[in-house]
This record gives structure tokens, C-alpha cells and sequence, in this order.
């Protein structure tokens, strides 16, 4: 299980980067996934994430109605649409994943979820060095890490949002699922 995590979330959170966290969940809750996104994926590894890093095992994503699930070879993880997890509708056309930061669980984390014409796209929301969330979310200061740097929570709101998804998330690096057809 640590394997497919370790690859799952590698793949959407770069070493040097962390994801940004948010004070509140956005736009209107989903009870079920779109019909758009359900089904079977595998992940595409796109070469910029890993140059030096092999990954020998493929990693597979189904979309049910109300969970999703990751498998690779050495297990799988079944994650349910609940009050960790939701599945949020952004300006009426972006579909944002929410779950609860794991340090800071009063957060919460966002991927946006795009359906393509082959499958889907996964755009992580990640601070780094430089980041333009401050141009576009107010934030405020939540604690010092062990490292000394210094960790914010941005205020979104939905306007504010889908610019951001508009103008700089939709051009960064994303997370490439394969459709299965059966």
C-alpha cells in the first residue's frame, strides 16, 4: 500500500513543492462522481515528474458513482466521497476533489479533476517557491514548519477560483488517466 501512495501521490506532489492548503471547501457539493469521469484508468506517468525514478508497476484508478479506488500490484485503497473526501462543482464546470490535509486536518487540499477525450486530468493544487495563489486568494498565516518555513491557508472563493484554475493551473504539468475500454 505504501508503494501505490508513494506513486499516487509522488506523482501529483513534486519532492520540492507542497500542496497548498484551503480554509473551506469550495463551490457546491457532488453526492456522485460524473458520468464523464466514471470508469476504468491507468495512470500515465508523464517523463518530467520522474527522470530518475523507475516505475515498474502500473497503477489503476476506477471512478464509481461515490468512491474511487487506486490499485497497483501490491494493493488497493478505496476512497469513499464523505465528509474527508468530496467531490465539489466549481463555477458550474470545474470539478475540484477536496480532502482533508493529513498535518493540518482544519484544511483542506484540492486536485482539480478534468474529464479529456482519452480520460481524465489531474491538476494538483502545489505552493512553491514564487506561487501566484497570493495574486489570486487572500491567505492567512497557519504555523512554522520544523524547517522554518513558514505555512498559509488561502481564503478561496469561487470566482477567485476558477480564474485561478482558468489562467495558471490548466497550463502546469498534470497527472495524465488512460481510459480503459471495455
Amino acid at each position: 500500500m505504501q508503494n501505490l501512495a508513494r506513486i499516487v501521490f509522488g506523482i501529483l506532489l513534486i519532492s520540492s513543492c507542497k500542496t497548498a492548503l484551503f480554509d473551506a471547501e469550495p463551490g457546491v457539493a457532488q453526492q456522485t462522481f460524473p458520468a464523464a469521469l466514471q470508469g476504468s484508468y491507468y495512470i500515465k506517468v508523464p517523463s518530467s515528474f520522474f527522470k530518475r525514478v523507475t516505475i515498474t508497476d502500473t497503477v489503476y484508478l476506477f471512478i464509481a458513482p461515490s468512491y474511487f479506488e487506486t490499485r497497483d500490484s501490491n494493493a488497493t485503497k478505496v476512497t469513499q466521497l464523505d465528509e474527508q473526501t468530496g467531490l465539489r462543482l466549481v463555477n458550474g464546470k470545474h470539478y475540484v476533489l477536496t480532502s482533508h490535509d493529513s498535518e493540518y486536518p482544519q484544511y483542506w487540499n484540492y486536485t482539480l479533476i478534468e474529464p479529456t477525450k482519452k480520460g481524465a486530468r489531474f491538476y494538483a493544487f502545489i505552493e512553491e517557491k514564487n506561487t501566484p495563489l497570493p495574486s489570486y486568494f487572500k491567505r492567512s498565516f497557519v504555523a512554522v514548519t520544523n524547517a522554518g518555513d513558514s505555512v498559509f491557508a488561502y481564503q478561496p472563493n469561487d470566482k477567485q477560483l476558477g480564474a485561478y484554475i482558468e489562467k495558471v493551473l490548466r497550463k502546469k504539468d498534470a497527472l495524465e488517466l488512460v481510459r480503459i475500454q471495455r
